[in-house]
């Protein structure tokens, strides 16, 4: 499923980028929930050093997505990378 690149998934991207927090520091305050807006909810995991997401579709399902810093960074100044998402285990 395509997780989309919409408005609530760009702010969050822009927070991200105005911290300009490097990965290490982003491991210092890692979070589940930190982030959420309309339909996501995530925040960091130092062992996958990314972005761990959840994205609840109009359908009710609930998809998990990753972001690198710099994808999020991407994301933020108005690009639409295409970004798969995963039916969530149960």
């Amino acid at each position: 499923m395509q997780i989309p690149t919409n408005e609530n998934l760009r702010s969050i991207c822009r927070e991200i980028s105005d911290k300009e927090f490097s990965v290490e520091q982003w491991a210092k305050i890692e979070s589940s929930d930190m982030f959420q807006s309309d339909g996501f909810c995530g925040g960091f995991d130092a062992d996958e050093r990314a972005f761990l997401f959840s994205w609840y579709a109009a359908d009710q399902n609930e998809y998990w997505f990753q972001l690198s810093i710099e994808l999020a960074e991407s994301i933020a100044t108005g690009e639409s990378p295409i970004i798969e998402g995963r039916l969530a285990q149960k």
